[in-house]
């Protein structure tokens, strides 16, 4: 760790401190650039001190300049703004308007206690370009499902702050007084508390930090620090660099501290108990006796039948002991191989490389990053599990640093240690059915190469997929702020590749309300019908989910201090919001259809959300409601098109047909989730199984007509470490997605790479195409039983009864919880479900 000091003395002083406070698993004694923590000391009185050099949230250029000036006295902080501005947007002047972000605004955040901890006490005031003020204090109230914050204690008044807003040659300014009485606490010389001032430029989308957030404004931990120092710029005989070092050891001594877990050591981890291994299983079988060809290279191949069951320490078991590989698909279709390797001896340059010079397959070789992770949301235990599918080629790795930074180092295997490989096999469009023979080549510098065969069948046929089904993915959408449209259009590529065909809790547009005391609404719905174009390029039809829309703006319109969350709305609430919906379905129509997504996994005693509901139904809008409580769908069955079940309400033969009738009374469209990156109550990172299992098998047998995953990509912190994440997300600090980020600057989204896949990501499009051999056989079986040759018609008969055994005996079970059965069963399935197809296409040539 070191620390830097830079420091320009005006009327006060700026200091930027770099303390590591990056924090992610790393053995390398030179980091990865470390993160800014910014620090300003303002002297008591006079002229304050000023702040140039406002950034975005990934530390990126502005688009337009800001400058701002703290001051502090006996009685208040004051913060003046100056703002270019070449277009200003400012059209919500009342106090208080929840839609007052979408005008140009300028915000302080203040962190009393200097804790860092979102559920502690703060203070934050919004101003806009129109006047507007708008006001919250801490702890958080609510909470977006990513574990973003959505505000605090919003019904607080801070009566004592006074605004100016004026026009200026080059924009607009702000000054904000904050009397210490309504911000509830009083610094005095020498106290520190944690700060941020941000400003948000529409229409050029920008989001200004005067410490880089990582994320949302409200992102905490990411925010600086405000020191107050005597009138002379003193700080009881403390100075800047010494008061920096104190921040820093309180940073690592008090609020997180560095840890050992699993032979990884990271620069911080939550504070709390130890982590400590979760228990496990003894390994009491002996390992197969390894092949002559084996013992000269050093290395024993086998294979598993889930890639979830590799470790560093695993032993082959003699069944697993492997000399070929084999693997069949269709033409233009993905599939995945596996293999691990032991060390017999220690081994350097470790390289894989696949010879497919005499078939129709590319093949992307990786490798499986075994690292610890917590066994649950908030567990102090841990397990060593493979996850992120990294690059790997010429005896070199690609190895997981710091916040979403890669290193490169030689591919190295001791004895005793297992290293496991993933095969990504893609077909060409236009290749030809047969077997091809392909060998797989393990080289190490100074060994002899171990030569695995591998069988690869291309198919007769291409796999359909159904139009009246839709795969829908929480894509995680805040991340496109800071990248290009190149990047985000390799994020939805991505998603479509992978079998997705919509995107959840996007945004719609804005509404203008400016005429809805006389009944009228307008949208901007140009950010949807941009995203949505991107999207159908990249293969993704919709339909999309929107998340959410404050119904609170048009309370304060229409009906200003009527509390929503409990009791009936006014009439005119009502009627204002279903104004809105209106209005987004005409801004919309012609575009891809969306739905309405208002409150998560709501109650049934949740008369906000059943409301809410109401309304955008009565203004024709379709809606989406995620239920974990039956009952609230009861309640609602009139208001929701399209109800996604959690998966325990859906996960045997029963529960299915009830949840599918249901639906069917009233018209609605049965959806459900539960696919992703759950951890409760069995983390769906370990294994191929779930996502598999879920997205294919489970969503043909529930009948339903979509299924959602939760959730891509993420990030709480330092993104590759599961053991920071408190203060980002204190009801769920391990770390959610199923996708890493890949940066060639840390926690910077404009030098994104790309998604890191993992196994679960994986298993997801496997998932999706299990349903599409299943429906692929449907249709075969439609199109013979048109057939005039009775003898055909048979065949199609037959091939029914053989798919529904085959449905039929693969057990009915919950994707979020411990395997239900072994995973090589879906491949016994999907092989089966070819080789009748097979038949039937022959049959149907003859």
């Amino acid at each position: 760790m070191f620390v830097d000091y830079r420091r320009r003395m005006l009327s006060g002083a700026v200091v930027f401190v770099f303390c590591c406070l990056g924090l992610g698993a790393s053995t390398d004694s030179n980091p990865p650039e470390s993160q800014p923590q910014k620090m300003l000391v303002v002297p008591k009185g006079g002229n304050g001190a000023p702040i140039t050099g406002f950034v975005t949230t990934t530390n990126g250029a502005p688009k337009e300049m800001t400058s701002a000036v703290v001051i502090w006295d006996d009685e208040a902080l004051t913060v003046l703004f100056e703002c270019e501005d070449s277009q200003i947007v400012a059209m919500h002047p009342a106090r208080d308007d929840k839609e007052m972000w979408r005008d140009d605004c300028v915000e302080v955040f203040l962190d009393p206690d200097h804790s860092h901890n979102p559920m502690s006490r703060w203070f934050h005031v919004l101003v806009s370009a129109s006047g507007g003020v708008s006001d919250e204090q801490g702890p958080v109230a609510e909470w977006l499902s990513n574990g973003a914050v959505v505000s605090g204690n919003a019904g607080f008044d801070a009566r004592g702050v006074t605004t100016k807003v004026e026009r200026t040659p080059k924009g607009w300014s702000a000054k904000i007084r904050m009397p210490w009485k309504d911000i509830g606490a009083k610094p005095k010389a020498s106290d520190v508390w944690g700060f941020n001032l941000n400003r948000t430029d529409h229409p050029a989308e920008d989001y200004l930090c005067y410490s880089p957030t990582r994320g949302a404004f409200h992102n905490i931990n990411q925010w600086g620090h405000l020191v107050f120092a005597d009138a002379d710029g003193t700080m009881g005989g403390v100075t800047p660099e010494q008061l920096a070092l104190q921040l820093k050891q309180k940073h690592d001594g008090v609020e997180k501290s560095a840890r050992t877990i699993g032979g990884v050591t990271y620069d911080a981890v939550d504070p709390g108990e130890p982590f400590t291994p979760a228990p496990v299983p003894p390994q009491d079988w002996r390992p197969p006796e390894p092949s002559p060809a084996e013992r000269a290279a050093g290395l024993m191949a086998y294979v598993t039948s889930d890639p979830g069951d590799y470790r560093p320490d695993r032993v082959p078991r003699p069944a697993e002991h492997a000399s070929t590989l084999a693997s069949f698909l269709t033409p233009d279709e993905y599939t995945p191989a596996w293999f691990g390797v032991r060390g017999l001896d220690d081994v350097q340059g470790l390289t894989v490389r696949v010879d497919t010079s005499d078939a129709p397959v590319s093949v992307d070789v990786r490798y499986m990053h075994f690292w610890p992770q917590r066994t649950g949301w908030k567990s102090r235990q841990w397990y060593i599990t493979p996850e992120l599918l990294l690059p790997c080629r010429d005896g070199k790795m690609q190895v997981p640093m710091k916040r979403g930074l890669l290193e490169e180092r030689s591919f190295d295997l001791k004895t005793g240690v297992t290293a496991a490989f993933w095969l990504t096999l893609n077909a060409k469009a236009d290749a030809r059915a047969g077997t091809y023979n392909a060998v797989v080549y393990i080289q190490s510098k100074d060994r002899g190469d171990l030569a695995l065969p591998l069988r690869i069948e291309i198919l007769p046929f291409k796999l359909q997929r159904p139009a009246d089904r839709s795969w829908a993915l929480y894509c995680d959408p805040y991340r496109w702020i800071g990248m290009s449209d190149a990047q985000v259009m390799g994020d939805l590529r991505d998603f479509a590749r992978h079998g997705m065909t919509g995107l959840i809790e996007i945004g719609l547009g804005r509404a203008d309300l400016s005429g809805l005391k006389e009944g009228k609404a307008s949208f901007d719905a140009t950010s949807y019908r941009r995203l949505a174009h991107m999207a159908a390029e990249a293969g993704l039809p919709g339909p999309h989910i929107i998340k959410s829309w404050d119904a609170g703006a048009v309370r304060d319109v229409v009906a200003p201090g009527v509390n929503l969350e409990r009791g009936d709305w006014p009439r005119a609430v009502k009627e204002g919001v279903a104004a809105v919906a209106r209005a987004a379905v005409e801004a919309t129509r012609g575009l891809p259809p969306w739905y309405y997504y208002g409150v998560d996994e709501p109650s049934s005693e949740n008369t906000f959300a059943i409301q809410d509901y109401q309304s955008w139904h009565a203004g024709g809008a379709k809606t989406y409601a995620t239920v974990r409580d039956i009952h609230f769908i009861e309640k609602t069955s009139a208001y929701i098109s399209a109800p996604c079940f959690v998966s325990g309400l859906i996960c045997d033969e029963k529960k299915s047909r009830e949840a599918r009738e249901a639906c069917a009374k009233t018209g609605a469209e049965f959806w459900w989730y539960g696919t992703g990156s759950y951890v409760n109550p069995f983390p769906q990172e370990s294994y191929l199984y779930h996502n598999r299992y879920g997205a294919g098998l489970l969503f043909w047998k529930s009948g339903a007509k979509a299924q959602a995953t939760w959730a891509f990509c993420r990030p709480q912190e330092d993104a590759f470490n599961d053991f920071d994440g408190s203060h980002a997300n204190a009801r769920e600090p391990k770390e959610p997605g199923m996708v890493y980020p890949w940066f060639l600057k840390a926690d910077d989204w404009s030098t994104y790479q790309g998604a890191i896949p993992t196994i679960a990501w994986e298993a997801l499009r496997e998932g999706v195409d299990d349903y599409a051999y299943l429906y692929t056989l449907t249709r075969t079986i439609a199109e013979a039983r048109r057939h005039t040759d009775q003898a055909i018609c048979k065949k199609a008969d037959a091939a029914e009864a053989v798919l529904n055994a085959l449905v039929e005996a693969v057990p009915w079970a919950n994707c979020m919880n411990e395997p239900a059965f072994k995973t090589p069963r879906m491949q016994v399935v999907r092989r089966a479900v070819a080789n009748e197809i097979v038949k039937l296409r022959a049959a149907l040539a003859d």
